[in-house]
């Protein structure tokens, strides 16, 4: 066998190598990339939006298209107050984590995200929003364009401590509506005015309300105060209140 034929068979070996250990060869455009398993490919398709619907509180959740076998993928969001003349707010997965409901997605998962607390929205204005997938290093076309605004005002439309008297050595139940989804603390303090427990936690705007409990085994009987305040887009709220406990 000449050098020739040796050659030639030795790269027909070699591409046998490559596709039985996994690799594929994709044409993405212009250029001809080698990667393992499901690969770079070719950008994914683009984000489905489930909502909010247009003109609807926040509540952002859509569908990553990434195509079979696709997996890993990263998401973007944007927000504009100008149907996209101008981007106001970008959320890029891939620079900062906080506020994705997942590090990545598969191809078909639901991706959700939530605006930070301290991000300052008007009320009442309307906000434009769209998302991306990233597959390796190439983003998808950008999703469709959709609207929404926020409630007008952030309010308490209703706090229940049950049960109030509440009996020492148990938990007592906190029943929080409120008008927009919000993180809140609630402060305990007692009938000097000192501070005596906090309790973080966060509340969204489901018909039923919010339900937390929290632990009053250590507390004597008495008269207690609670101050819970909710930070939102919005800004601040806050409401004040009292419940007893007995033996």
């Amino acid at each position: 066998m000449n050098n020739i034929h040796m050659f030639f068979l030795c790269f027909i070996m070699a591409l046998n190598l490559i596709s039985f250990s996994g690799y594929a060869i994709t044409n993405n455009s212009e250029n001809l990339i080698i990667g393992y398993g499901a690969g770079p490919g070719p950008a994914p398709d683009q984000p489905t939006l489930i909502s909010p619907e247009n003109d609807s509180e926040i509540a952002f959740k859509f569908i990553i298209n990434g195509g079979p076998g696709n997996n890993k993928l990263k998401a973007r969001l944007q927000l504009s107050t100008n149907n996209f003349q101008d981007v106001w707010k970008t959320f890029d997965q891939t620079q900062d984590q906080t506020g994705w409901s997942r590090s990545f997605y598969e191809s078909g998962n639901i991706a959700s995200f939530t605006l930070p607390a301290g991000l300052q929205l008007e009320p009442g204005k309307t906000y434009w929003w769209r998302t991306y997938a990233l597959k390796g290093e190439l983003w998808s076309p950008a999703s469709e364009v959709r609207t929404f605004s926020l409630a007008n005002t952030m309010v308490f439309e209703y706090v229940r401590f049950v049960p109030n008297p509440a009996v020492s050595r148990s938990r007592i139940r906190i029943y929080v509506r409120l008008a927009v989804d919000a993180d809140i603390t609630i402060r305990f303090y007692n009938k000097l005015g000192r501070e005596i427990d906090i309790l973080h936690a966060q509340a969204t705007d489901r018909a039923d309300g919010n339900r937390f409990r929290h632990n009053i085994s250590g507390y004597a009987s008495g008269i207690y105060f609670y101050v819970i305040e909710a930070r939102s887009a919005l800004g601040k709220e806050k409401i004040t209140g009292q419940f007893a406990v007995v033996d």
